[in-house]
């Protein structure tokens, strides 16, 4: 089971900060707020601060709240009513294509003094703070948002409107605990959205570490719709809700949702939906096009687009990001995540791919390859793979490095630790790679091959024994990358065996070693085309055997070695080989006894090869 940490819920957190300030105090803030709420922070703080400041500070106090749409919205109300206030409220150009017009015309019946800057109806707002009227009830059209009465609300006004919502239920027990001297903490469920998609596509077992079922927020419903259509189950403990996805779990295939009380759990959905074949119908979903993007858009386009070997567009929306990246896209900036959940920001940073690729080479270049944040492509110069490699490394921050190919090709590149894959820390995860080519005995042949190799790298790394890794596509700490690499014992006289090297220096630190097996990390690689670059390679393979150290290794290979020279010495042991063999293979009886003549031969001409051949820069 995975343990994960959610950020505080910004919809309680930013209430209570605007009833503080109600008092003229400031909320204190745990370290590693999301930024809607930091954001929310600052406002108040320079403001009353201002408030306090000599009587010749400049006015209209500037109030920029960049994208917070719960900051425009909470700081109007706020602003409107504190008498001699005089604030300019801004925010970024998105922002000022959100519209405020309900609120703003509530709050001139009860005699505020607002004024649009530029755009009728939208910011930014030049707003002068006197009492207002507090005794009429005001009537507030909550089609688009709730926070226009919730805003209301929380400045002691009586306000009427025309739906009830969770939001609104949440504002009115937030201010009564407030008015009781009980401070509300609870966990987001609008972050924990992003597990449970994550749980229905990929499955697993994690604990949302501090949140409950029993909240006053409305998108606890999270729990409710991805267990009826995800077979995504909840578990209330002590420590926190344990979610886990039931591979047999009866669920609906289909549905129609009400989304207007849960807006923020559409993006989600969508993709949720979409990965796993469910015909959902969303209903209430207009106000998404308000949102820090046009969200309904957002999410059409990405969906169309949806190919794992290509960069989704965030359209700088912390929403569409994390759906995204849940269903394992890369995302063009995973930046704009930390507006709402930071602690998921810090996971998502901690691999880093690094591609090296030869300069002269036929295979495509990196700008036709996945672009994203958390890919690095490199160059070798013509100096060779390692150093390549290490210029890679030093591009990198994160504390987990994912090696592979610029041939490896793959549906997907994910930005999760490895710890969430496998739950297990380990310091060098192994995973294998598919072959994929035609059925001329050359690609049959390497197809065997690889197989055989990716099976016995499987089966021994289990049994506590790793002797065989691919430095194609391999994970690593980047600290003991760089130890190892610093300590000269990836041999870099050598143009192979970067990761042999690097398994043998991770067995003598007693690194913990790791295998991921899931298909859909994996990844596949061609067939070499002709036999003369394949015997190279497997020469160049041969050639760096006798500069390994470790047992394991070494009693491998001998043993490899010697049961292909016995075969060549003694024919008679050809038949029992092929018969063998034909458990394992699907190729036709003719194919299968070809390649049970040829594998020795060719083995023992690698053997000799490498040996002779000049394996130096």
């Amino acid at each position: 089971m995975v343990t994960v940490r959610l950020p505080l819920s910004k919809s309680i957190v930013n209430r209570e900060q605007i009833l503080y300030a109600m008092k003229g105090e400031t909320l204190s803030l745990p370290h590693g707020c999301c930024t809607d709420i930091s954001v929310l922070h600052e406002a108040l703080g320079r403001y009353l601060s201002h408030t306090k400041a000599a009587s010749d500070m400049p006015t209209p106090l500037v109030v920029d709240i960049a994208d917070c749409g719960t900051a425009m919205r909470f700081l109007t109300a706020y602003f409107a009513s504190r008498p001699g206030a005089d604030v300019l409220l801004t925010g970024t150009e998105r922002m000022q294509q959100r519209p405020i017009r309900v609120l703003v015309d509530a709050l001139r019946q009860m005699g505020a003094d607002i004024e649009y800057q530029a755009t009728e109806g939208y910011p930014p707002l030049h707003i002068k703070g006197q009492g207002l009227n507090m005794q009429q009830p005001v009537k507030v059209d909550s089609t688009d948002s709730t926070q226009y009465a919730s805003a209301l609300m929380l400045i002691g006004a009586k306000v009427e409107t025309n739906r009830t919502s969770p939001y609104l239920d949440l504002t009115k027990a937030i201010k009564e605990n407030f008015e009781n001297g009980i401070t509300t903490t609870e966990y987001d469920w609008s972050a924990a959205a992003f597990w449970y998609e994550y749980a229905a596509i990929w499955g697993g077992e994690y604990l949302l570490e501090g949140l409950h079922l029993n909240s006053l927020q409305g998108d606890k419903a999270v729990a409710r719709l991805f267990e009826c259509y995800f077979g995504v189950r909840s578990e209330d403990t002590d420590r926190g809700v344990v979610i886990s996805a039931d591979a047999s779990a009866v669920i609906q295939t289909s549905g129609v949702v009400d989304c207007r009380d849960f807006p923020d759990l559409v993006p989600y959905l969508c993709f949720a939906a979409h990965e796993r074949g469910i015909d959902l119908q969303l209903e209430g979903t207009a106000s998404l096009r308000l949102k820090e993007s046009d969200r309904l858009s957002a999410i059409s386009d990405n969906l169309q687009r949806a190919d794992r070997r290509l960069s989704l567009l965030s359209h700088n929306d912390h929403r569409i990001a994390m759906a995204a990246v849940a269903a394992g896209y890369a995302v063009d900036d995973i930046g704009c995540i930390r507006k709402s959940y930071p602690e998921l920001l810090d996971i998502l940073t901690q691999l880093t791919f690094v591609v090296p690729y030869r300069h002269d080479s036929s295979l495509p270049m990196p700008e036709n390859h996945l672009q994203a944040d958390n890919i690095v492509y490199v160059d070798d110069e013509g100096k060779g793979k390692k150093n390549a490699l290490r210029r890679g490394v030093d591009k990198c921050r994160s504390e987990y490095i994912w090696f592979t190919d610029i041939d490896v090709k793959r549906t997907y590149y994910p930005h999760l630790l490895p710890s969430l894959l496998a739950d297990d820390g380990a310091d060098l995860y192994i995973l294998p790679l598919r072959m994929e080519g035609g059925d001329s005995l050359l690609e049959r042949l390497q197809k065997v091959e690889y197989e055989a190799l990716q099976n016995l790298t499987i089966a021994a790394a289990r049994k506590g024994h790793a002797v065989l890794c691919s430095g194609a596509n391999l994970i690593v700490r980047r600290r003991y990358w760089t130890e190892i690499a610093q300590s000269g014992e990836l041999h870099d006289e050598l143009f192979s065996g970067d990761d042999m090297f690097l398994l043998e220096a991770a067995k003598r630190r007693d690194l913990k070693i790791a295998v991921l097996t899931d298909t859909r990390l994996s990844g596949t690689v061609s067939t070499e085309p002709s036999w003369r670059r394949f015997l190279r390679q497997r020469m160049r393979w041969a050639g760096k055997a006798g500069h390994y150290t470790d047992r394991d290794i070494n009693l491998c290979g001998t043993a490899v070695a010697i049961a292909n020279i016995a075969c060549m010495l003694c024919p008679l042991l050809f038949p029992a080989k092929y018969l063998i063999e034909r458990r394992y293979v699907t190729h036709p009886s003719w194919v299968s006894a070809l390649l049970s003549l040829l594998y020795p031969m060719y083995m023992l001409i690698c053997l000799i090869g490498g040996l002779i051949r000049r394996n130096k820069w």
